[in-house]
């Protein structure tokens, strides 16, 4: 009776032991699973938002080109506040901003994009491209900010993210990350 109670107690203890690995194995895997589609997202997230912030920083650049050549450097504000459409000496080009315009819209849905998805670390350094960037305005379809953006700023808060990256989005993080 001894030997079949040691055996049941066996028996049963194996049973938890062995249902208790599979449910750590199984918990571990998820867990593993729910990192991974997190750096897949973050990858896309930041990838999108970095090819914004460029697309943006070209239009806004190329804007500036553009409306100096057509209305003279007068046409543009130096101290970053708006410029707007009646304060120019000459007529700007058809379609003027229409590039810039659309570019800051991608540009701030790919940094919404990184506030919702993005890790603290991601959010602060896309903050940091976003403060070298003109700003949003917000009014008339003719006001603009053409200040010209600082590359070396820009670049140096690009290459912040690119450093998330690195740490956040590989399965194995680089040591000189």
């Amino acid at each position: 009776m001894i030997a079949a109670a040691i055996g049941l107690v066996g028996g049963l203890t194996g049973a938890y032991l062995g249902a208790h690995a599979t449910i750590v194995t199984q918990r571990e895997q998820a867990q593993e699973s729910r990192n991974a589609e997190s750096r897949t997202k973050r990858a896309t997230v930041y990838e999108d938002f970095l090819v914004a912030t460029n697309n943006y920083a070209v239009a806004d650049a190329r804007t500036e080109i553009i409306v100096v050549a057509r209305c003279g450097r007068g046409a543009l504000a130096s101290d970053r506040r708006p410029v707007r459409k009646r304060h120019f000496k000459c007529d700007p080009p058809v379609g003027f901003g229409l590039a810039v315009s659309k570019t800051r819209g991608a540009f701030q849905e790919a940094l919404n994009e990184v506030y919702v998805y993005g890790s603290l670390a991601g959010v602060s350094a896309a903050e940091r491209i976003a403060k070298t960037l003109p700003p949003s305005e917000v009014g008339t379809a003719y006001t603009f900010n053409l200040a010209p953006v600082n590359d070396f700023s820009l670049t140096a808060a690009y290459d912040g993210l690119l450093r998330v990256m690195c740490r956040e989005v590989t399965a194995e993080p680089r040591s000189h990350c």
